[in-house]
């Protein structure tokens, strides 16, 4: 798969809330391509004294007559992502470096011109977390349709409508330390959006490091 270059892209959120992660003004390294396996997008941990806050993400465009697009009758997704084909990379469109992941609603990053377009699409976001102590860290999320949130590949967090964005709190019991994190989205009907954040002062993310 070729590699392609990473845009930075800011997102700031809406609502007037005030974000304790702290967005660095550092300019965005350029970052290799992660290698064809099955870890790669995670990297590793990075320098957290010198770090940009942000996500590798990775967009797919799913088919208009996909089984899962459209329902017309709305079911829960399994807890357990893997179980879907969504991230395949066969699907895959394009990455980029995103800043956050308050989207906001009405988001459509991909068009690529096929049948459905810029409906029926999925996403992954991949950083690394790190937890200053063994107080729950606090995360606000919301999705159109489905998202999950995994830290160290276990699902510690996950959110679910019929495609209206709707956010809540959720409280994670981590543990102090340094983690993987990944996001994983999906936009299958109604109107796209997602805001997700953590958004209590024990916890950063930070973009990971590639070889």
């Amino acid at each position: 798969m070729n590699a392609r270059p990473l845009a930075l892209l800011l997102f700031i959120g809406c609502g007037g809330q005030d974000a304790t992660v702290t967005f660095k003004d550092d300019p965005v390294p350029p970052v290799e391509k992660p290698p064809e396996d099955d870890d790669g997008d995670e990297g590793t941990a990075p320098d957290w004294n010198d770090c940009p806050t942000g996500y590798l993400a990775t967009y797919y465009n799913l088919p208009a007559d996909h089984e899962d697009m459209a329902p017309e009758v709305w079911e829960e997704p399994d807890f357990d992502p893997d179980l879907q084909d969504w991230w395949d990379p066969g699907y895959q469109a394009f990455e980029q470096f995103d800043a956050s992941l308050e989207m906001g609603t009405n988001w459509w990053p991909v068009d690529e011109g096929i049948t459905g377009d810029p409906d029926y699409w999925s996403a992954r976001f991949n950083a690394w977390i790190r937890v200053n102590d063994d107080e729950p860290v606090e995360l606000s999320i919301g999705a159109s349709t489905d998202v999950w949130v995994l830290v160290d590949d276990e699902v510690v967090a996950r959110d679910h409508s019929d495609g209206e964005l709707e956010v809540e709190l959720q409280y994670l019991d981590l543990g102090a330390g340094q983690y993987p994190l990944e996001v994983r989205f999906a936009h299958r009907m109604g109107d796209s959006g997602l805001r997700l954040r953590f958004s209590s002062d024990n916890a950063v993310v930070c973009f990971a490091e590639y070889d």
